[in-house]
């Protein structure tokens, strides 16, 4: 009796193959219904919270009422930044999923969150360092009460309260992103301050210094300014290869914080006579040509929509 398998070998790996890609399909799925499914969670969850915290009365005798009695009884009325916490993290969950970019500042967070629990302390402060008014879920709760328990041995309450006020300050401070706003306005109160007229520069002085094209209404159409040492940033990029393409573009936006203007220019060309051209040149011509402004413009994209704005500018010769 044969028991030998009719089918080749061939058959039977490509067989396993096509297993391995359903179920890879279905991983895949199940990850992206992941983040649809916990973004929504958590944003119902946190809206439901936050309205049994404001109005207690529409969910009284619920299992959200006790969720939010708990949180209370550890936060006090920092309870609300971890409500707003919450929805946040769930709207980020969905951008997630829907393929928007929201790369995370981490200093900010450690700093919003030093804030958040310098607010909780503060409270606990003004409230007079009650136990029985943490315990009722007042002020900054059994943590802001612990805090100020271990700071004050050490400060004193007037002490922990300045202390308190100043980390809930200047964490705030960095966290809403205050610092990056003032800087943006200080790098382009320099870029315009550089940008005056060098008309008394010499040839040898001009060649020395990248330069930008401006214009200028009262002598000629054109002239050259120069051009901050800040903003003389090269990329050397093989823009077929994705991976250099989505580093430097990452690059620019942790450099400048934004991308306002793409241009697709790297391009080879074909060596003549053209019966001469080997697969490999095709090949070079289809990688760098083709896919390199494809890679360009694909990661560049989700920059310009979440800022709402942005050029792509795609150069193509006559041929």
């Amino acid at each position: 009796m044969n028991r030998e398998d009719p089918r080749n070998i061939k058959d039977i790996l490509d067989s396993l193959a096509q297993q391995g890609q359903s179920f890879k399909g279905v991983t895949k799925r199940l990850k992206d219904y992941g983040w649809d499914i916990g973004g929504i969670l958590l944003l119902a969850l946190s809206f439901m919270t936050l309205i049994a915290t404001l109005f207690p009365g529409l969910a009284a005798g619920s299992a959200l009422l006790r969720w939010t009695n708990f949180i209370r009884l550890g936060l006090g009325w920092g309870a609300l930044f971890a409500v707003i916490t919450g929805i946040f993290l769930g709207i980020w969950m969905l951008k997630k999923q829907a393929g928007v970019p929201s790369p995370i500042k981490w200093i900010r967070v450690f700093a919003l969150e030093a804030a958040v629990f310098s607010l909780i302390a503060l409270f606990t402060v003004l409230g007079g360092h009650s136990l029985e008014r943490a315990r009722s879920g007042l002020d900054g709760g059994l943590v802001g009460w612990g805090l100020v328990e271990g700071i004050s041995t050490l400060l004193g309450q007037i002490g922990t309260g300045i202390l308190a006020f100043l980390g809930a300050l200047i964490g705030g401070v960095i966290g809403l992103g205050f610092t990056d706003r003032v800087k943006q306005q200080l790098d382009q109160m320099r870029m315009e301050a550089a940008l005056t007229d060098l008309e008394g520069l010499t040839d040898a002085e001009m060649e020395d210094s990248p330069a930008v094209i401006v214009p200028d209404a009262e002598t000629s159409p054109k002239r050259k300014q120069k051009v901050p040492p800040e903003f003389r940033t090269q990329f050397k990029v093989d823009v077929g290869e994705e991976a250099q393409v989505e580093d430097a573009v990452k690059d620019v936006i942790s450099r400048f914080r934004k991308l306002d203007i793409v241009v697709n220019n790297a391009g080879v060309v074909l060596p003549a006579p053209f019966e001469g051209v080997r697969n490999e040149d095709w090949d070079e011509v289809i990688r760098v040509n083709l896919q390199g402004a494809f890679f360009c413009v694909k990661h560049a994209l989700p920059y310009m929509k979440e800022q709402q704005y942005g050029k792509i500018v795609s150069i193509g010769s006559r041929a």
